[in-house]
């Protein structure tokens, strides 16, 4: 029993009073309530812990024994469900037959699940605050309306349990459609056309919501909706002008590696469906992405294979056997299936001691958690950044190193509970993003960005709480993005009026193109291809020479970044508009304390599919990036040199003595352009500057997508003077008013929302016991934050350009969107005395023999400052 519980034999009439007294705080979880029963929702402690888990039976919150007493007072919970697990192997059966031999991955995840493995022996009591009285459950002696509150929260489904499993079984709820075997595919000679640009319904003309049949090519828009919006029917239309012989169409800008929207007109069928030849089917019109899912499920497969046979710590580099390492800051993450690219970003983000996921969210986070809203925790972006920083950073959750009899390391089980399972920081830090809250890999450069992004917004309404939990009240008041933000300078001068004009904008992320005719080992590279050449004409496909890679200096994708580009066809302003070439170059206006630099090794050909450069990369330990620095102006405040004439004003800017105001973005239109590959803050960079036209955006990022700052965030739209936030849409307070709720109250979470109408459904909702109350705490704090005196907007850090390599992480596949990412990083071991190279592969954590810096897809550097 915990330390501190009072146990009794028999309820004595003093714990009995304890508990009667308490029943009107008691509540029953209902079917779609959240029920956290497995793990604390400040820590990674769970039912498996030593101590268990306390179930709070008035608000259904789980809290490890040392958040007990404080989770009581905060919230007035008076009695908790004590709930552990242990989970002991299951006996071994007759062993005469060798087990079937797994067929599908579906055969592989059972084999593995623990409930195949292990019985649970559960425990369970309940606990009075604060007299710490307990009675043992179930009991006759329990009141009824506790024994049912009781047996209701341990019996229901964990909240996020039901995110989990829809994500991980997400393909298979659509059935295969039974005309995708033997699908007929007319032979018109009609192919679909790359560029999305290009795409219209042939029926109506529109460009949205477009279904291409996968037996005749032909293009046609959605069904219509009950009020008059989505597509005009065309797709179905056609359905039924052609017999209704060909029902299957697939969604254009939908289609990834990963799948695509398959739907079946067929009557019997009349429903999103599966596809299993959709590869080829696709190909026969000319799209070839899906070519690569093969390969993709192959690699899926091998990495499921992996942790079957829990070798974490058995990876090997070159052939050699890895020796795990554990302690504060080695603690493994979990794999929720597809989060690689988030343990390895979370990993990356907390490499340095400088980080301010340290510094703000690991150092700082007892006092944040104790400043954790009482509603939900869990749903609190703040405590879950800070739960999971001080989950790794603590050490208190890292796998102890164990010795097996042969004397081979091995891992502890991951299901004992020693590894961070980050699915509350997953729920939170991704609600509302199509991709990141789904269950497919993804861009962890991507995902780099948009949690900087993330944390950004929602620390600016939450100063006050860092100022009070950080003695640093500098480091309290900026930005987790500050460290990592510099200021990116472009220089554009007209060709003809030799008129220049600068612009500085921050970013978080230096991308590099890589030139491959850099290539240090030329000579062997063409070597190579002839000899591969003449295998080919000869026929003879064996051949034991050594692949040669172009070998590429980071150096040089360094240089190419700062060479002087050509822009054709722009509108200079010093020539009435006229259309000339421009020259443009870029340099670095301040240097960061932490650099995060993407190579751009994946790009998508002609045909769709997506590809890797095959290239490795010489890169260094340290940079001096000092030739990048900005050379600074004549005057003070402006960079224009003394022989450079600035370039004039649009006329529009000079006419009204301002720049026009950015549109407000279209999150539709984002969501459109995401879903066709490109990143996040480049689309919203192309609808903002096409006034939200999706065609035109489409045709700006093709034409935009070299640029230095495209994937850059774009600049804070309050900087520009708004006087306050934008009115919310209509449609989504309509939508929400129709739920029960006030249209006050919608318009205050909407706007604390920033407009998001699924994360402002869920805040209401969870918000709903005293929803005035919540209102009220939000109103006032933007309030407080309007009338005040918000904090002086922070300049950007600057320091030396020296740098140093400070972690990496690498990505095995054919594309960002599938295979697997790894972090290596930079790590005082206290047992060596000094510092080494630290593989974090998810679950395993291990010294690096030959980290594989060559392969790397996002580096970090980290500045060093003159002491």
């Amino acid at each position: 029993p915990p330390h501190g519980v009072l146990i009794m034999a028999e309820a004595s009439a003093e714990v009995l009073e304890s508990f009667r007294g308490a029943m009107g705080s008691v509540r029953a979880p209902g079917t779609y309530d959240k029920v956290y029963n497995e793990e604390c929702v400040y820590s990674f402690d769970s039912v498996f812990s030593s101590r268990g888990l306390f179930i709070s039976l008035s608000n259904w919150q789980g809290v490890a024994e040392k958040y007990l007493k404080a989770h009581a007072e905060k919230t007035g919970s008076q009695i908790y469900l004590h709930l552990k697990k242990t989970r002991v192997p299951k006996k071994a059966e007759d062993q005469s037959e060798a087990p079937a031999e797994p067929q599908t991955m579906n055969d592989l995840l059972q084999a593995t699940l623990p409930q195949n493995k292990y019985d649970i022996v559960e425990e369970m009591e309940l606990v009075a605050l604060p007299s710490m009285h307990t009675m043992p459950f179930p009991s006759d002696a329990v009141p009824m309306v506790i024994a049912q509150a009781a047996e209701a929260t341990a019996t229901h489904q964990a909240a996020g349990d039901a995110d989990e499993i829809a994500n991980m079984v997400a393909d298979e709820e659509r059935p295969v459609s039974k005309y995708a075997e033997g699908l007929e595919q007319l032979h018109n000679g009609a192919l679909i056309s790359s560029d999305p640009s290009t795409w219209q319904c042939a029926e109506s003309g529109m460009k949205e919501n477009l279904w291409l049949n996968l037996s005749t090519g032909h293009i046609g828009s959605g069904r219509k909706n009950w009020d008059g919006s989505g597509g005009t029917n065309g797709a179905l239309n056609h359905f039924e002008a052609t017999g209704k012989q060909y029902p299957l169409v697939v969604k254009l800008g939908t289609i990834t590696p990963a799948g695509a929207d398959v739907y079946s007109y067929a009557p019997d069928e009349d429903q999103m469906v599966t596809d299993p030849k959709l590869a080829e089917h696709l190909a026969h019109w000319g799209i070839n992405v899906m070519e690569l899912e093969k390969t993709d499920k192959t690699m899926a497969e091998l990495e499921f294979d992996l942790n079957k046979n829990r070798e974490f710590f058995a990876i090997t580099e070159q052939g050699a056997k890895l020796q795990p390492v554990s302690g504060p800051g080695l603690t493994g993450l979990v794999n929720l299936g597809n989060s690689c690219y988030m343990n390895s970003c979370v990993q990356l983000l907390l490499s340095a001691a400088g980080s301010p996921l340290a510094l703000k969210y690991g150092a700082a986070a007892d006092a944040l958690i104790a400043s954790a809203p009482v509603e939900d925790p869990a749903g609190d972006p703040i405590t879950q950044v800070a739960k999971l920083a001080q989950g790794i950073l603590s050490g208190d959750y890292t796998v102890p190193i164990t010795t097996a009899q042969d004397g081979a390391s091995v891992d502890a089980d991951i299901e004992e509970g020693a590894l961070v399972r980050p699915r509350m920081f997953k729920k939170v830090m991704s609600t509302g993003h199509p991709e990141f809250s789904s269950g497919r890999q993804q861009d962890a450069a991507e995902y780099f960005q948009h949690l900087l992004n993330t944390l950004d917004r929602v620390e600016r309404g939450a100063t006050a709480r860092f100022t009070a939990a950080m003695s640093d009240q500098e480091a309290a008041v900026q930005p987790s993005s500050h460290a990592f933000t510099f200021g990116m300078q472009s220089r554009l001068e007209c060709t003809e009026s030799h008129t220049v004009r600068y612009k500085v904008e921050p970013s978080n992320l230096l991308s590099l193109d890589i030139p491959l005719e850099a290539a240090m080992n030329k000579e062997e590279v063409d070597e190579f291809q002839r000899l591969k050449r003449a295998r080919v004409e000869a026929k003879d496909p064996e051949g034991d020479e050594v692949t040669v890679l172009p070998r590429v200096p980071l150096a040089a994708c360094i240089d190419k970044w700062g060479s002087v580009g050509t822009v054709e066809q722009f509108h200079s302003p010093a020539l009435g508009g006229r259309l000339v070439v421009a020259e443009k170059r870029q340099r670095l206006d301040t240097f960061p304390p932490l650099l995060a630099i993407q190579v751009q090794r994946y790009y998508v050909d002609e045909t769709w599919t997506p590809k890797k450069l095959e290239v490795v990369l010489d890169v260094p330990d340290t940079l001096d990036l000092a030739s990048l620095r900005a050379p600074p102006g004549a005057q003070p405040g402006s960079a224009f040199q003394p022989d450079e004439t600035p370039m004039p004003e649009d006329p529009e800017a000079a006419a009204t003595g301002q720049a026009p105001p950015a549109p407000e973005i279209d999150e539709v239109v984002v969501a459109n352009l995401v879903s066709m590959g490109f990143g996040e803050n480049g689309c919203r960079r192309a609808a903002q500057a096409t006034g939200n036209n999706l065609e035109a955006a489409t045709e700006w990022i093709f034409a935009h997508m070299e640029d230095a700052d495209f994937n850059a965030p774009l600049p804070d739209a309050g900087a520009g003077g708004s006087s306050g936030p934008a009115p919310a849409n209509p449609e989504a307070v309509a939508m929400l008013c129709s739920m029960g709720f006030s249209e006050a109250h919608v318009q205050a979470v909407l706007e604390h929302t920033d407009g998001n109408a699924e994360r402002a459904a869920d805040w209401l909702f969870s918000h709903s016991d005293d929803l005035d109350g919540a209102v009220a705490a939000i109103s006032g704090a933007a309030d407080a934050s309007a009338g005040g005196e918000p904090p002086a907007p922070q300049s950007l850090g600057d320091g030396p350009g020296n740098y140093k390599l400070r972690g990496f992480i690498s990505h095995i596949g054919r594309n960002t969107g599938s295979g697997h990412y790894v972090a290596h990083v930079r790590k005082f071991i206290p047992e060596l005395g000094q510092e080494r190279w630290v593989i974090f592969n998810d679950q395993s954590v291990a010294l690096s023999e030959k980290p594989p810096r060559e392969h790397a897809y996002l580096y970090l550097y980290e500045r060093q400052d003159a002491p």
